[in-house]
């Protein structure tokens, strides 16, 4: 079934899809407090993870980011996956949110500032707690050490310039 304006289609419904010419705008307006949903429903329930639903961005024909509802272990967990295509290999997995609430980026993270446990705005990495690190660290600054409690060090220590120890008694 086509449904046109003026001549120009704006609506086709076909036996397994509905095709929409221009914008779809989802409007409830009923109340002070009404939001609006789009509900895609789809099937998995063969007790395999996959995707059962998706929203697919495409430009110019060639579909370029898509958003996915994946199952996670159980039919009634979800992840949500962001993929984008490099024109070239076809999609990638950029960012997985899981039904455990974890995110897990593919690549590097970028940004102006990464805080865990708390913010501090004088600091691009902040932690409020205690970090492991297993491997080299490079500090390619001064290294502050202002929490007055005893630093520990195994292994040896290097000094390239002079070592001032002062007794604190």
């Amino acid at each position: 079934q086509v449904y046109q304006i003026a001549g120009t289609e704006k609506f086709r419904i076909a036996s397994s899809t509905a095709t929409f010419a221009g914008s779809v705008t989802l409007v409830n307006e009923a109340t002070t407090t009404s939001s609006s949903e789009l509900f895609i429903k789809g099937k998995r329930t063969d007790g395999s993870d996959g995707v059962f639903g998706e929203i697919i961005f495409s430009n110019n024909n060639d579909s370029v980011v898509k958003i996915s509802s994946v199952r996670d272990t159980a039919d009634n967990k979800g992840a949500l996956q962001f993929a984008t295509q490099n024109g070239a290999s076809g999609f990638g997995t950029a960012l997985t949110l899981d039904s455990s609430q974890n995110a897990t980026f593919a690549g590097d993270l970028q940004a102006a500032g990464v805080y865990v446990g708390a913010t501090n705005a004088s600091f691009d990495f902040y932690n409020n707690g205690t970090s492991y690190f297993n491997g080299a660290v490079t500090v390619d600054a001064a290294f502050t050490q202002s929490g007055g409690a005893a630093s520990t060090f195994s292994g040896d220590l290097s000094v390239e310039d002079n070592l001032y120890l002062t007794d604190a008694g």
